[in-house]
């Protein structure tokens, strides 16, 4: 019928997949029909939004509901990126959306990839370009010239200035700050309350102010 909003289904029934129906709720263009997720049972709500089944569900739900448009709301930046791969080789016509809140603030110059979602309070600046897959969490803030690669993250009230680039599944802690300029590298993670004053090589922790490497890290090693 004319006028409905087309259908919307949520990967991911965790905190992070919380956020991100607020998001897509308070944004308003998608009727989000379900969740998947294989860590709670069918029929499971969150805000009112029932689990359908898991990813090996998928065929006959999409089948069923006719929907094969997702969003995917995984917190982790390497299992994002992973669910992301296995399903446009599951469902190639998949469509991924973007989510934006409608209390943040985007610049008209700036670019963002779609399955990202900029949540309340954010800021992406100027000739900002967000890849796919990002996350760019509450009250975190983006300025001029930023890059942010694919299915990396900002946590809630970090800062980048300008010109800073983060790597690919790279994530900046909460209340974090990366100096102007600055380079994060790809797979690292940058503790709670960091302040970045120099470049960050890729596959490390860091933290600390002024920010410090402490060790190594796998590319899918757990942060959350």
């Amino acid at each position: 019928m004319s006028g409905e909003k087309p259908q919307l289904i949520v990967f991911g029934a965790g905190g992070h997949g919380k956020s991100v129906l607020d998001t897509l709720f308070a944004e308003g263009k998608y009727t989000v029909i379900g969740l998947i997720d294989s860590t709670r049972p069918v029929g499971y709500e969150v805000l009112g939004v029932p689990v359908l089944g898991t990813e090996a569900d998928l065929p006959s739900i999409i089948a069923q509901r006719g929907c094969n448009t997702f969003f995917i709301a995984i917190g982790d930046n390497f299992q994002r990126s992973e669910v992301s791969n296995r399903l446009r080789v599951a469902i190639p016509d998949m469509t991924l959306v973007t989510a934006v809140h409608p209390r943040a603030v985007i610049s008209p110059s700036a670019v963002l990839g779609a399955g990202t979602v900029v949540m309340a309070g954010a800021v992406v600046n100027a000739q900002c370009t967000i890849a796919g897959g990002c996350i760019v969490n509450t009250r975190s803030s983006v300025d001029h010239d930023c890059t942010m690669a694919p299915f990396s993250s900002l946590a809630p009230g970090a800062t980048l200035g300008g010109g800073v680039t983060v790597g690919h599944r790279s994530a900046i802690g909460l209340g974090s700050n990366v100096n102007q300029q600055l380079d994060i590298g790809a797979d690292t993670v940058i503790g709670t309350g960091a302040c970045v004053v120099s470049n960050i090589p890729p596959s490390v922790v860091a933290h600390g102010c002024p920010c410090k490497v402490v060790r190594s890290r796998e590319m899918d090693e757990p942060y959350l």
